[in-house]
This record gives structure tokens, C-alpha cells and sequence, in this order.
């Protein structure tokens, strides 16, 4: 068709009744809050000039027979967020003026053109079916007004959009009277034109959901991935292949929207960490992996494109639970040493190049004390070299590393063509960590040297670091204090849990330190401490002598060891400067800062050399760092003593 029609009409057009399916290979409802507050703004529009006003296009491919749905190729989102406004409008039918609705029962006579048609007791049929991801919350929300408990969260991200679309149109019903309420239901029948277009061709309509889907909001990579699998699947008469994309699909995305990797970037990188290992490990930036992975079946016989596509699944489904596992982050962990390895890696800033690594360990290694020693190095790795600073871009070392994956993955060396175990893994992990980041390499990223103009208030290490310091603190003590409840995202039901890194000596000081001494001291290291968020505002400006002694434990602030052990740092650097000079000047101030902030940096990068210490790699035995920033000149600041 070419004119415009009417919902009614697009849902009963003369003698046809049209029931709508949202085909599985279509991306679920992906509409936010504006796209939704957008179409609520076009009905009000309509209703203020009263002609009829164009919505958009729906697309559909023809039934493949009597009685079977059209399935959707355009139009989905507007579609689905009309029929779920129409829903929760008509499930509050006291709030209609029904002498406005021609004929007594017109209520029921909405919800069987646009809701569901009852066709006997216990028997429904929707009017629109969405895919499988979302179709059982949806059919809830066409039919009962009570929300979803929390009890039963949103499995994916596209469940969580329908709850949102859901909250969001009855708040705007509950914002209007009943007058222009029974208005706008009268409007979004009656008043929103659409064009409806049917190919007569079904291969036309395949080769169109691509195109499509690329308008308004973009489909990510995964969804496209999944579309191509559909698709393929379909065309070749891949019956098995089919169910199992779907079956395998809803667990996919109910373990990524767990591990609250929602947004197309996480899918993206998900996607990359899988195909890095499967398919290729030089991967292009300009390549998508939809792209790739079409290419490397084109030339497949059935039988082989069969194989590969399944094989790749499985791994998709596998790397969820893997995703799972290291970002659903919660405040206590198992008992096993693998835990403490996923939580600390989980919470690394620059972790794009070790995941594809991280992959093809938990597809491949069932042994659970052979995969956490991987990935303890794993993490030693990624620290050392990417959120230590070691590597000087952050895709330095990548082709080492993918590489990697991608053997370890495949079982075979492709240099060599040998076979490549686990063990052989952590052998270039040692081998690349000996040749690149040796512990003076990672001492003289953690120590700032005089004429370095940088700041570690703007590393992105910094509060993960920190953290993992007090971490260790709070084991020296016997305590447990898992990285995710120092980490954690900011809590609007407890906002004093969120911990921001502070500087100790504060970026308007009050020491009278001159102005370049006093700027290298706020940059290092040693002057920057976790504390509560919003409660460094009332020792923020204080002297540093006053905000150790008495500051911080007056605003409650010493709840974290490494405030508490700043008292024993400035008895040193008193005892410094007493035994020094016998009466204070003003140079006893300026080097009793660095005197303290030396001990402290003494005892962070000692820490830190511990921490991600590698047996075969670091020299064995006791080591001391001796930090000395009275020194003069570059390269006399630091020295590691055996």
C-alpha cells in the first residue's frame, strides 16, 4: 500500500485480520525513554490539529500461510510501544469516559484488535508476538496492570526496556483526565497514519532487515551477528541450528544484562573478546565481526558453515557465563582462590587486550587449579604491563597476546604448528613479562621522579590500586574486605560507601610550601588515599600534621587502615626533621611532606612488587624500596635493594 492508514487498519484491513510476529533474527525492543517520550509527543501533536498525522513505516514479509502472522522487518519499536500504551491504558478502563467509545463493552473490543484475541477458555492469541527474548514479560504487561516484583527481574536488556516503557506510560496515564485520556486512545486508533508495505518476494524481505535495522537507533554488532545466524539458518534449512540459536541466545543475553553489559560498546567488546580467539587474531578495525564471520562461511560447503556456525555459538554461549562470572560483581565471594583472581581482574581499568585470553582459558581448561594459576598470571600480566603503565599505548602488546588466544584456543601453535597447552600459555606469559616488564620497569611507573610533569590523581589505576592496597592492609589485620565493596558504583541508597581517591595534602595547601615543590608533592603517589565520598570536603584544606592527628578520625574518617597508618608515616618524618633541625623553619615543612610521602611511596610500590610479584620472572627472596625524593636531580629517587 501507499496511502496512509490507520492502527484499526493495519490491524483489520476489510475482511483480513492481521495478526504481527516479530521475527527472532530482528533486534528485541530496544526503544529508551526519548524514542518513547517522542512518540507520546506525536499523539498529543495529532491532537492538537486533529488531521491525521504520518507515525511510520511498517514492513512486514507475508504470511507463509492462512492464518500465520505477518513477520516484522521495519516498524517493530513504534509498533510494540503503541500496542503496549493501548495495553496499559485499556487495563484502567474506570479512567475512560465510555459514553465517548461507541458501543457498551468497547473495552473488549479494543483488547481483540489490538491486545489478544481469546479464541476459547485458556486458548490467547496475541496481535503482536514479540521474539523470544521478551515475549513472555511482554504478554504480563499487555495483561495484568501489577508490575513484576523484584523477586523477578529483567532477564535481558530489552526486558528491562519493555519494564521502563511500561513505567513510563503509566505515569503519563496517570498525568492526564479522563476526558483527554479517552482523547488520546481514541487518537492512537483512529489518528496515527502508518504506510504498510508487504514484498511479494520473502527473499526480498531477507536481504532487507540489515538495511533496515541500521536506521534509528543502530544495531550493535551482536545483533547483528545474531540476525546473520537467523538468517542463515532459515535460508539453508538449518532446523537444528535454529532452535539452538535461540535457545542459546536467551542465555546469552540474560548473562550479559547479569553482568550489566548492556550497552552496544559491551556487546561489542564481548563480541571481539569471542571472535579474537574463534576466528581471527589480527582483527581490523574496520572489519566488524558481522563482516568477518560471513566471510568465513561464504565459501563453506553446508555441512562445514554448519559446523562453524554452531562451533561459534557455543562459544558465545560459553563466553557469557564467563562475562557472568568476572563482572557480576557482588560483595562476598567463594572461598576459592579462582574467585579472588576473577574479582581483581574484574575491576582493572585497561582489560580489553587480556579477554580474549580470559575466553579461551574458561572454554578450554576444566582443571580448576591449572585455570587459576593461568589466570593469576593473566592478571599479573594485564597489571604489570597495561594498568601499571608499563605499555605505552593501549593496544601495545595486543598481537602478542591474541595471538595467544588464539592458539591456546585452537590447540595449536600457528607458528610452530606444535600443540599448545595450558602450560604452555603460562610460559609466554612468563617469557613476555621477563622481556617487557621487569619490577624496575613497574617501581619506576609508580614513582614520580622531580622533573615529571605527571599526576596520578588522573591514572586510571589509581583507585583500583588503592584499593587493592587496603586490601592487603585489611589481610595483614585478618580481615576480609572484598574489592567490590571498596569499588563499588555509587550506591543512591548509601551514598557514604562510595570511596573516592582524595589527595592528603590537599591542592590549596596551607603549608607556605613554595609552589613548585608543593606541586611535584600533590602529584606523587604517596599523597593520594581512599576516603568517603563527599567527606573529605571538611578536612579537604586542612594542614597535613593537623589532618592526620586529628582530622580525619574527627570527621570518622579513619574507618580504612590506610588513613589509620598516615600517623606512624608522620612520626618518622617528625623525627626527621627533629633530629635535622633544631628549631622549625620553613624547610622543615616542605621536607617533612616529602619525608612522609617517601615512607608511605616506601611501602605502596613495596606492596605492589608483592602483590604482582612472578616466580620465574622476579628474583626470589626479600626485596626493599628505598624512595628518596631529597635527592638531587632525575634517576637518584628510587632504588630497589635485594
Amino acid at each position: 500500500m501507499s496511502q496512509l492508514i490507520t492502527l484499526e487498519e493495519l490491524f483489520c484491513d476489510g475482511n483480513e485480520e492481521r495478526f504481527f510476529r516479530v521475527p527472532d533474527y530482528q533486534r528485541s525492543y530496544s526503544w529508551g525513554s526519548v524514542h518513547r517520550r517522542d512518540l507520546l509527543q506525536d499523539i498529543e501533536d495529532q491532537m492538537k490539529h486533529g488531521e491525521i498525522h504520518f507515525t511510520g513505516t511498517v514492513v512486514a514479509a507475508l504470511p507463509s500461510a492462512a492464518g500465520s502472522p505477518y513477520e516484522i522487518v521495519d516498524g517493530q519499536q513504534r509498533l510494540t510501544s503503541l500496542v503496549l500504551l493501548i495495553a496499559r491504558i485499556l487495563l484502567q478502563p474506570e479512567r475512560l469516559i465510555h459514553e465517548k467509545i461507541p458501543a457498551e463493552g468497547s473495552v473488549q473490543t479494543f483488547r481483540d484488535k489490538f491486545l489478544f484475541r481469546e479464541l476459547h477458555p485458556g486458548n490467547i492469541r496475541m496481535r503482536l508476538e514479540l521474539n523470544s527474548d521478551t515475549t513472555e514479560l511482554f504478554e504480563r504487561l499487555v495483561m495484568q496492570q501489577e508490575m513484576p516484583g523484584p523477586d523477578n527481574p529483567p532477564g535481558n536488556k530489552a526486558e528491562q526496556n519493555l519494564l521502563e516503557a511500561a513505567r513510563q506510560f503509566d505515569a503519563f496515564i496517570e498525568s492526564k483526565s479522563a476526558v483527554e485520556l479517552t482523547n488520546i486512545l481514541e487518537s492512537i486508533i483512529h489518528k496515527l497514519g502508518f504506510l504498510f508495505y508487504a514484498p511479494a518476494n520473502n527473499t526480498e524481505v531477507g536481504l532487507m532487515f540489515e538495511v533496515i535495522n541500521s536506521r534509528g537507533k543502530p544495531l550493535s554488532e551482536l545483533d547483528k551477528v545474531k540476525n546473520f545466524l537467523i538468517y542463515y539458518a532459515s535460508r539453508h534449512n538449518m532446523s537444528f541450528l535454529y532452535k539452538e540459536i535461540n535457545s542459546a541466545w536467551k542465555d546469552i543475553l540474560e548473562r550479559l544484562n547479569r553482568a550489566d553489559m548492556t550497552t552496544n560498546d559491551d556487546e561489542q567488546m564481548f563480541l571481539q573478546s569471542c571472535w579474537i580467539p574463534f576466528g581471527n587474531p589480527r582483527p581490523r578495525r574496520s572489519e566488524p565481526v558481522y563482516e568477518e564471520l560471513k566471510q568465513s562461511v561464504a565459501a563453506l560447503d553446508l555441512n562445514s558453515a554448519f559446523n562453524r556456525l554452531s562451533d561459534f555459538l557455543q562459544l558465545l554461549r560459553a563466553a557469557s557465563h564467563t562475562f557472568q562470572r568476572l563482572y557480576a560483581r557482588h560483595t562476598t565471594f567463594s572461598g576459592h582462590e579462582e574467585s579472588r583472581w576473577l574479582e581483581s581482574l574484574s575491576f582493572h581499568p585497561r582489560l580489553a587486550s587480556a579477554l580474549p585470553l580470559v575466553v579461551a582459558l574458561y572454554y578450554r581448561e576444566n582443571d580448576l587449579h591449572k585455570r587459576t594459576a593461568t589466570l593469576k598470571l593473566i592478571e599479573k600480566l594485564n597489571f604489570r604491563y597495561y594498568v601499571a603503565g608499563v605499555a605505552s599505548r593501549s593496544d601495545s602488546g595486543q598481537a602478542a597476546l591474541f595471538q595467544w588466544a588464539y592458539d591456546y584456543f585452537h590447540g595449536i601453535c600457528r607458528e610452530t604448528q606444535n600443540a599448545f597447552t595450558t602450560e604452555d600459555l603460562q610460559e609466554e606469559i612468563r617469557k613476555f613479562l621477563r622481556e617487557n616488564v621487569w619490577r624496575r620497569r613497574i617501581a619506576k611507573r609508580l614513582i614520580l621522579e622531580p622533573d615529571d610533569a605527571s599526576d596520578f590523581y588522573n591514572w586510571q589505576g589509581l583507585k583500583f590500586f588503592l584499593a587493592s592496597y587496603e586490601q592487603f592492609l585489611c589481610r595483614q589485620k585478618s580481615h576480609s574486605q572484598p574489592l567490590a565493596r571498596l569499588l563499588s558504583s555509587r550506591d543512591p541508597e548509601a551514598h557514604n560507601d562510595f570511596h573516592q581517591r582524595e589527595h592528603i595534602l590537599p591542592r590549596q595547601d596551607q603549608e607556605d610550601i613554595s609552589g613548585q615543590q608543593a606541586e611535584f608533592n600533590k602529584r606523587r603517589l604517596g599523597n593520594f588515599v581512599l576516603l568517603r565520598e563527599g567527606a573529605n570536603k571538611s578536612v579537604s584544606t586542612l594542614p597535613v600534621a593537623y589532618k592526620i592527628r586529628t582530622g580525619y578520625a574527627a570527621a570518622g574518617l579513619k574507618t580504612l587502615y590506610q588513613i589509620d597508618e598516615l600517623s606512624g608515616f608522620l612520626d618518622e618524618a617528625e623525627a626527621h626533621v627533629k633530629k635535622k633541625w633544631q628549631r622549625e623553619v620553613m624547610r622543615c615543612r616542605e621536607e617533612r611532606i616529602k619525608y612522609l610521602f617517601d615512607r608511605r611511596e616506601e611501602k605502596l610500590v613495596d606492596f605492589a612488587l608483592r602483590r604482582w610479584h612472578v616466580p620465574g620472572v622476579d628474583p626470589d627472596g626479600e626485596t626493599e624500596v628505598k624512595v628518596d625524593s631529597l635527592g638531587n636531580g632525575p634517576g637518584s629517587t628510587f632504588e630497589i635493594v635485594p
